[in-house]
């Protein structure tokens, strides 16, 4: 923010013209008596506090100087997974604009060097890191690089889907069945990174990111070109994510009371999924009228057309690459067999070793 003071000054403006509509007063000598009164520090807000922060330091390069260093943090990357990755990151995760050049992006300005120090380490096997920093140092950034270059590295050695992959929408059509969202994938399913938050409120604001990090229009050209079409996909577990319980049991599918059990899941997921789509259609048609690139509405709420899974269901049948939970939720799927996910992708690993 450029203009604290100022920025301030119009937030408590705001709330006095709407006291002033909602509360009118006729008498303009009363009305300008509360006005000052509501101007005077300590009765509607206090003065503002302006704590200056020092400006973190910034790398001598940007993502995609990294990509022909032969000793540097990209080292582990093969040349294609290197592309890809910074690619990727500059569509989303950080500021990036178009390019006529061998990669379709480029940096808008240079990572900051713990973020770097981060993308060296996380890369490599057996080299934890820990960030310790302020707010606004990009703590998320620093994670979110070596996960996104790692994912974006197996990624381009992935086959294709198949023609009508990410197309399929059963909720549209009325007592039509469930139907498994990433049908078509050729390439295998795992959870490949988890992020933990202590509480839902900061599991939501992460999914913002994530959604402008790989379900943005750019993001989707990366993968199209460099993943040949297959999608890196993402999605947060805890107790509001439609529905609970099976898709189909694995001993009681037989059951009656089971079956009108299932019945009821597939409602209330047909209806959570076109609540979904609805929202994410009006966010669309807001940012359309409104014009802001930057802050865009549409990241707010979760789409079904994307790389975010939003059912439990989609995510026990082929888990998303990256799984956002709380502890409390991780310790309840730990101790759950519906919520298994990893377990084919161990199986296949553990007989090819």
């Amino acid at each position: 923010m450029l203009d604290p003071i100022g920025g301030f000054r119009r937030i408590q403006d705001f709330f006095i013209s709407y006291v002033e509509t909602s509360f009118r007063i006729s008498n303009p000598a009363v009305a300008a008596a509360r006005r000052t009164l509501l101007e005077t520090a300590g009765v509607l807000a206090t003065e503002p506090f302006i704590e200056p922060v020092l400006r973190y330091e910034s790398s001598d390069k940007y993502l995609e100087d990294l990509i022909e260093e032969k000793e540097g943090p990209l080292k582990p990357l093969s040349m294609e997974g290197r592309k890809a990755f910074v690619e990727l990151a500059l569509s989303g995760l950080f500021d990036g604009e178009p390019s006529n050049g061998p990669l379709s992006r480029k940096s808008a300005y240079a990572p900051y060097r713990h973020q770097i120090s981060m993308l060296e380490r996380g890369v490599r096997s057996g080299q934890p890191g820990i960030v310790t920093s302020g707010t606004g140092s990009g703590k998320t950034e620093s994670f979110m690089l070596p996960v996104l270059a790692a994912l974006a590295n197996e990624a381009v050695t992935w086959p294709a889907p198949s023609i009508n992959y990410l197309q399929e929408q059963w909720w549209q059509t009325p007592k039509s069945k469930w139907s498994h969202r990433r049908a078509g994938e050729k390439r295998p399913s795992a959870i490949r990174a988890l992020v933990l938050y202590p509480m839902n409120a900061l599991v939501e604001d992460q999914m913002v990111r994530l959604r402008k990090t790989l379900d943005s229009d750019e993001a989707h050209e990366v993968m199209d070109e460099r993943f040949a079409g297959n999608r890196l996909f993402f999605g947060q577990y805890t107790s509001a994510t439609p529905v609970t319980g099976y898709e189909q049991h694995p001993r009681l599918s037989s059951d009656k009371q089971e079956a009108k059990r299932r019945t009821r899941r597939i409602t209330r997921l047909r209806k959570a999924m076109k609540d979904f789509q609805r929202d994410q259609d009006a966010a669309r048609k807001f940012d359309e009228k409104s014009g802001d690139l930057d802050n865009k509405t549409r990241y707010i709420f979760p789409s079904v057309d994307g790389g975010e899974m939003v059912s439990r269901w989609d995510m026990h049948a082929a888990p998303p690459d990256i799984l956002v939970t709380n502890a409390s939720m991780l310790g309840a799927m730990l101790s759950r067999e519906v919520e298994d996910m990893n377990r084919p992708w161990f199986r296949r690993h553990l007989q090819a070793s």
